[in-house]
C-alpha cells in the first residue's frame, strides 16, 4: 500500500483534491470553506482593531483626568487670588 502512495495516479488525485475549494473540519464537526475561514479573521481582526480604539479613548480619557487632578491645585489657587485680588 505504501508504494501505492508514490504512483502517479495517488499525486494527481492529492493535487485534484488540493484544486478543489479548501475545506476544514471545525470542532463541532462542521465544514467551514476557506473563504468564510478569510471573513471569519477580517471579522476578527475588524472587533481587535474597534477594541484597540476604545481602550486608546480609555486611556486618553484616564490621562486627561490625571492631568486635571494634578493642576487643580493650582488652578483653584488662581481662582482664590482672583477672587480676593
Amino acid at each position: 500500500m505504501e508504494h501505492m502512495e508514490h504512483t502517479r495516479a495517488a499525486e494527481e488525485m492529492r493535487n485534484a483534491r488540493r484544486r478543489g475549494q479548501s475545506r476544514r473540519h471545525i470542532q463541532k464537526g462542521e465544514v467551514i470553506y476557506a473563504s468564510e475561514a478569510r471573513q471569519m479573521a477580517k471579522r476578527k481582526e475588524d472587533m481587535a482593531v474597534e477594541k484597540a480604539g476604545r481602550d486608546l479613548c480609555r486611556a486618553w480619557s484616564a490621562q486627561k483626568q490625571v492631568d486635571t487632578a494634578q493642576h487643580k491645585p493650582f488652578f483653584d489657587e488662581i481662582q482664590e487670588k482672583a477672587v480676593t485680588g
